[in-house]
């Protein structure tokens, strides 16, 4: 389906548009944002969020990469989720939780 072609693009023009009307995205906003998308199984517009947030200078803390995690595993892509693992460790410097795994 179109709708799950998710480009990080089309999150950047979401949130631009939120934040045109005067909504600014939060991190907790992300993160009920990458559950909901994990939820519909659109695990690679989950992803982008993540992108999003890095590129707007959010980090992502450990409840955002749990939820990206969940994601990626509502459609099996466990190699995705092991490479959230793996950023989350280098990059983050976050300790994977028991919901991480």
């Amino acid at each position: 389906a179109k709708d799950r072609n998710a480009t990080l693009e089309a999150v950047v023009a979401a949130a631009d548009t939120l934040e045109e009307d005067g909504m600014h995205l939060t991190p907790q906003d992300c993160t009920v944002l990458i559950a909901a998308l994990g939820r519909r199984r659109l695990s690679d517009r989950a992803l982008a969020v993540l992108d999003l947030m890095e590129q707007r200078g959010m980090p992502p803390n450990l409840f955002h990469f749990n939820a990206a995690i969940s994601a990626c595993e509502a459609v099996a892509d466990w190699e995705k989720a092991i490479a959230l693992l793996d950023k989350m460790r280098q990059c983050w410097l976050h300790t994977p939780d028991q919901i991480s795994f």
